[in-house]
């Protein structure tokens, strides 16, 4: 019995065999995958090139054979090897007709023989891998992946080959206009990458540009060199001490946030927007080390977006926090509001590209496409007219105030870091400047100069990171700034003050007699400056002088211009330099260092004592110890 079943269930496999119609692909000479499979492209399933469920199966014989669906009588069809790009043509290359399958015209064998005439040609790319880091693993296996493979990381198919030369080579055949690319170890986590770290874009081969033979007569060499990869980039490495360096000075500046107003309750109106400014540079700090960070960037590639802000959101704050410093109006002119209107202005523009989808945005970004490179170029560009245009009013700012101060003070405010930071603003402008024409350049040159770009941007956030400590340290010991009157904006108006107008160089800046100055007010002024020496305060000012003599500020500064030709700061600091002579000679202060002997005379600082000797006197204050005194150390 059971060997009737057998026979029964054997005879009716054979039924269903001889049933079934084949398509029976003699086994071609020449493949262009030398590793690919053959797969039927065909009407019923839309050309597809690749369908797996119509891949043939090779058979002991070496030939291959595909099972036709029972759907199917009548189609058209053609071989591929899983892409447009591999399809079979005529024995020349060129393109052939397409096959009909008839079920009609097959025999009692119900197969269907292929044999295949031959390849159309396509562009032959060779690649060749003539440099690997030297930490690469000594079994590792490199991949071609790109958009001619659907960007498979490991298909065996485009793996490069060591050659005896120690290089590594495969071969790409396609039709694209433009081949995009890279190189792997198999999968995603270990693809290459710039020298220093950082994603490096698509490795690109333009035929329309760079190709100037025809691409079907000859195969192209293509010499590449990989710097590094991926997952085994150094933890010492430029880019990781580049990281530490920001965040440094970000945590930096959350202290200094803390510090101010624990510290220092001087220039408070001013260090209220002095904390924000920093608390912004320092949070964009962060967001760059933080979006530069591989796995990071990969899940929330927009944050790379958000440190570009900084670029127009600086200069607004800065300005708040200089006006606040400096001068006592609190005006906000309502024209001056469009000092702001740039970094509304980036918000809006970059709002297209945070409404992206993931895969869009990414592959754009990395790729460097045209949209992005269009973004960052006009940002660039007019971030750096912009901010030139706002570090030129910044300087002009201090000069007038450094002018008009000396109407009112008679002592010199330390404003270093002010100019220390307007040179750290400059050097970022300057910096920004170079890596734009680098870019420019590389551009019009059809080079790849965006690694030497990007690691000068770099460099200027390491630059611009310095910023905050010194405008913070410098605002925890700074004590109250002297702040001078502004009846309009300064970055509105400087008619107030011609910064143009010439300094009398040629005033006698010697102590006037009451023979050469017949103004009562002036003989008061010298009578009290004889009798009770106010210019001994450090820190008198004109309104503290005119009180004293029962006037206005605007009297008394017009009589110290009509009697003496003198601005209140020469004018005192004239008696200082009279005074610290006088103290040379006095026994008591011979124990005294020189430049304590300045301070007893009134001056604020060593800065200001040496300008205003010199201004006074013609020399300096060691050329005039040394006449007087030659064999002594002098300041």
């Amino acid at each position: 019995m059971k060997r009737l079943t057998f026979l029964f269930i054997l005879w009716l496999a054979s039924i269903v065999a001889l049933g079934q119609r084949k398509l029976e692909l003699i086994a071609p000479t020449q493949k262009l995958l030398p590793k690919g499979d053959f797969y039927l492209a065909a009407d019923f399933n839309n050309w597809d090139p690749g369908d797996p469920r119509l891949q043939f199966k090779k058979k002991a014989d070496g030939n291959y054979e595909l099972t036709i669906p029972d759907s199917v009588h009548v189609f058209e069809f053609k071989i591929t090897q899983g892409t447009w790009h591999l399809v079979e043509g005529t024995m020349d290359g060129n393109v052939s007709a397409n096959r009909r399958y008839d079920d009609k015209n097959l025999g009692a064998s119900k197969n269907y023989i292929i044999q295949l005439l031959g390849w159309e040609k396509k562009a032959t790319y060779r690649i060749i891998v003539n440099k690997i880091p030297a930490a690469t693993p000594f079994d590792a296996k490199l991949y071609v992946t790109g958009n001619f493979n659907n960007w498979n990381p490991k298909d065996e198919n485009y793996q490069l080959i060591q050659h005896t030369d120690g290089s590594y080579r495969t071969t790409i055949l396609s039709e694209l206009t433009e081949i995009q690319f890279k190189i792997t170890r198999g999968n995603w986590a270990s693809v290459e990458c710039y020298g220093n770290g950082k994603a490096r874009p698509n490795r690109k081969i333009d035929r329309t540009e760079k190709v100037q033979w025809n691409p079907r007569d000859i195969e192209h060499k293509i010499n590449i060199d990989v710097e590094n990869w991926e997952d085994l980039t150094g933890i010492f490495n430029f880019f990781d001490l580049y990281s530490l360096f920001l965040l440094f000075a970000s945590f930096n500046g959350i202290l200094l946030m803390i510090a101010i107003p624990t510290i220092q309750n001087s220039n408070w109106a001013a260090n209220r927007w002095l904390i924000l400014l920093i608390g912004i540079i320092s949070v964009m700090l962060l967001l760059k080390v933080i979006a530069s960070d591989r796995g990071i960037a990969q899940t929330f590639p927009k944050l790379l977006l958000l440190p570009d802000f900084i670029v127009f959101a600086f200069a607004p704050l800065y300005h708040l926090y200089i006006e606040k410093l400096l001068f006592k109006s609190t005006d906000f002119k309502v024209k001056w509001r469009w000092i702001y209107l740039p970094i509304l202005l980036q918000v809006m523009v970059y709002l297209p590209y945070f409404n992206l989808d993931y895969d869009t945005f990414r592959y754009s970004q990395l790729n460097n496409e045209l949209s992005f490179q269009i973004l960052f170029l006009v940002v660039g560009i007019s971030g750096i007219i912009w901010n030139f245009i706002q570090w030129n009013k910044f300087r002009k700012i201090l000069d007038i105030y450094l002018e008009k101060s000396k109407i009112s003070s008679s002592f010199e405010e330390n404003l270093s870091y002010l100019s220390i930071t307007q040179i750290i603003y400059l050097a970022c402008i300057v910096l920004g400047i170079m890596a734009l024409l680098i870019y420019t350049m590389g551009y019009v040159l059809d080079e790849d100069l965006t690694l030497l770009s990007s690691q000068i941007v770099d460099f200027i956030w390491i630059v611009f990171a310095s910023s905050p400590f010194f405008l913070g340290y410098y605002a925890i010991h700074q004590p109250e700034i002297f702040k001078i009157s502004q009846k309009h904006n300064i970055l509105d108006s400087e008619m107030e003050i011609d910064l143009n107008m010439p300094v009398q160089s040629g005033a006698n800046y010697g102590l006037e007699t009451k023979e050469h100055v017949k103004d009562e007010l002036a003989e008061k002024i010298m009578e009290m400056m004889e009798k009770d020496k106010p210019y001994l305060n450090p820190k008198l000012t004109l309104n503290d002088l005119a009180h004293q003599l029962n006037v206005s500020p605007h009297v008394m500064s017009k009589t110290l211009n009509d009697s003496f030709q003198k601005n209140f700061f020469d004018f005192i600091n004239t008696y200082r330099t009279k005074e610290f002579k006088e103290k040379l000679d006095d026994p008591k202060f011979q124990n005294y260092t020189f430049l304590a002997v300045a301070y007893e005379a009134g001056f604020n600082s060593k800065t200001a004592f040496n300008r205003s000797f010199k201004r006074v006197t013609g020399q300096s204050p060691s050329e005039y110890l040394q006449s007087i005194q030659p064999s002594e150390n002098v300041i």
